[in-house]
């Protein structure tokens, strides 16, 4: 069966640029690849995360089902439990 290395998280942003000095400058990230002109993609990344941040297309509102979480973790716990 085929082995998962990495994977990525896509998220809507409402300022690209402005989304990838925030993870940039607090959270530690290496400097992201724009892409666009005035930018509506970035990839930014650290360690074994990467996240794509992309510019929101339409001013609509994001259901609640729909809404993602990321879950950041250095070592996976024998039983994971999410509620």
């Amino acid at each position: 069966m085929a082995k998962f290395l990495e994977s990525a998280t896509t998220l809507e942003v409402k300022n690209v640029v402005a989304s990838e000095t925030f993870y940039r400058e607090n959270l530690g990230f290496r400097p992201g690849v724009f892409y666009g002109e005035p930018p509506t993609f970035c990839i930014v990344a650290r360690d074994k995360v990467t996240i794509f941040l992309d510019a929101i297309r339409t001013p609509h509102p994001v259901p609640l089902n729909q809404i993602g979480h990321s879950i950041f973790m250095s070592t996976m716990p024998t039983r994971c439990l999410l509620s």
